[in-house]
């Protein structure tokens, strides 16, 4: 089942059935809950785990992105960025 075609449990069910979808969470995938025209997702912790592994992999990829562009085309000043983004 995709993460399209879950069901979102409203709040005040989700807290009648934690247990259950903490199960979910753990053994299906992400359980979502709808409170107020607000969702949140409830994460396996090894779910949550690979996420910020991904993410800090995304990061190390564009810093050394970013140093390999320096390191071609040099760099600019911090007068010259403040111009360049309009903070003068």
């Amino acid at each position: 089942m995709s993460d399209e075609d879950r069901p979102v449990y409203n709040a005040t069910d989700a807290r009648r059935e934690f247990a259950h979808l903490m199960d979910e969470a753990v053994h299906i995938g992400p359980v979502f809950v709808r409170r107020r025209n607000q969702e949140a997702v409830l994460l396996s912790r090894a779910s949550y785990d690979h996420l910020i592994a991904l993410e800090l992999a995304k990061d190390i990829e564009d810093a050394k992105s970013a140093l390999d562009d320096y390191k071609q085309n040099g760099g600019v000043t911090l007068d010259d960025l403040k111009a360049e983004l309009g903070f003068e």
